[in-house]
């Protein structure tokens, strides 16, 4: 029988490890994810943060609390999946 391997990016275990708790998450991990599938972070007003995706137009707040609350977790996974058919990673050299 042949053996499959297959090639998990960072971001997707990232992803894989903040859907499988929620509850866990810090809000470096949050941003970081957010960021690594395309949004922008920048700071609200007191303790929130904004993150936008540009090509959606998909903007969501959150608080800046560890561990982060489970709703803001729950609506950035939603925010990333509406994205990801708008999100376009090219090679390095690509650009070029």
């Amino acid at each position: 029988m042949e053996q499959r391997s297959y090639i998990v990016s960072k971001r997707d275990k990232r992803l894989g490890r903040i859907e499988a708790n929620p509850k866990a998450v810090s809000f470096s991990d949050l941003c970081s994810a957010l960021e690594a599938w395309g949004f922008v972070i920048r700071s609200g007003k007191g303790s929130h943060c904004v993150a936008a995706h540009r090509p959606s137009g998909t903007t969501i707040t959150m608080a800046k609390r560890n561990p982060m609350k489970r709703v803001y977790v729950e609506n950035a996974l939603e925010a990333i999946r509406e994205s990801q058919t708008y999100t376009l990673i090219l090679p390095r050299d690509a650009l070029k």
